[in-house]
């Protein structure tokens, strides 16, 4: 563990000497320089501050064009952020935005004395996005555009639980994997959407908070006979007709079955982040159309230019 330590020391030394001479990979508009811990962070983060960005956690989507280092999430089964990379890059700070994690104090001052980077965690649930874009904003200096961003989640959260509260709740699964036998479980971490705005039939007594979400059998799928299914991409929705087990399920008897659009983001919130807001108004339009108060399409078109600032 010493050697291990004293290596990484060294590492550190050298990666600061040699990032003395380079040209820093600076912002467009100047500002706090920022990194961020992974995917889920940096969807919350990058509406706001874009040009703020220093290093991606991940790649962005093909619809958008960076030519930023991508340092590999912090957290995760693929948590494997190069940190020799982000001293060179020389953020100000790094973000984490999500679920409070046991520990995560100790363990990003620890990481702000290791690399001379402060570290810094927001809280986040779905019903307090708002708040958590008040804190980012405060934290970066963008007070501003950050209540831009805040109201427009506070308002959004507020009119879609309102509608939902008004309605019979559809008998629904969210299936995901290649095999469409994966259930987003009933009160699990990635279910905030589907149980706002369903009866949502996966009640597991040993809900998963993993993005793979709960294995089940095409069995089980039949028992609880949703009305309606949502497939994740890249599943089995275009060919699910093929099988005859799947025949018998109502959802797909009645074909009132859908495959979630995922631009850039999974919209039912994978990972679950602000990109579940225009989730909501899909998830409305598809299952309440007659009954939503909504024009969906005016809202995917204010959505999209409000956080990305295009059309898609």
């Amino acid at each position: 563990m010493k050697k291990n330590k004293l290596i990484f020391i060294l590492i550190l030394i050298f990666v600061l000497v040699c990032s003395c001479g380079r040209k820093n990979v600076k912002n467009e508009k100047g500002g706090l320089r920022i990194a961020v811990t992974g995917l889920t962070s940096q969807i919350f983060v990058y509406p706001l501050a874009k040009e703020n960005l220093v290093a991606l956690a991940e790649p962005l989507p093909d619809c958008f064009k960076s030519e930023l280092p991508v340092l590999g999430p912090l957290y995760g089964t693929r948590g494997n952020m190069n940190f020799e990379e982000l001293i060179k890059c020389r953020p100000d700070i790094v973000i984490d935005v999500g679920e409070y994690k046991k520990g995560i104090d100790e363990e990003f001052k620890k990481l702000s004395l290791e690399t001379g980077i402060n570290f810094v965690h927001i809280d986040s649930s779905f019903e307090k996005t708002g708040d958590m874009y008040r804190k980012l904003g405060k934290l970066i200096e963008k007070e501003k555009e950050a209540e831009i961003l805040a109201s427009y989640c506070d308002e959004t959260y507020s009119r879609i639980k309102k509608f939902s509260d008004s309605v019979t709740k559809k008998r629904f699964l969210y299936v995901i994997g290649k095999n469409g036998t994966n259930v987003i479980a009933k009160n699990s971490y990635h279910s905030d959407v589907i149980d706002m705005l369903t009866d949502n039939l996966a009640v597991i007594d040993f809900a998963t908070g993993k993005g793979t979400g709960n294995s089940v059998d095409i069995e089980q799928i039949i028992k609880w006979n949703p009305d309606y299914i949502v497939f994740s991409p890249d599943s089995i929705y275009d060919k699910v007709k093929d099988f005859p087990e799947w025949k018998s399920v109502n959802a797909i008897k009645e074909n009132h079955y859908y495959q979630v659009p995922a631009v850039p983001y999974n919209w039912l919130g994978f990972p679950p982040a602000v990109n579940r807001y225009i989730g909501m108004f899909w998830l409305c339009d598809v299952l309440y159309k007659d009954e939503c108060p909504f024009d969906f399409e005016a809202e995917k078109k204010k959505y999209f230019e409000l956080f990305y600032g295009k059309e898609f």
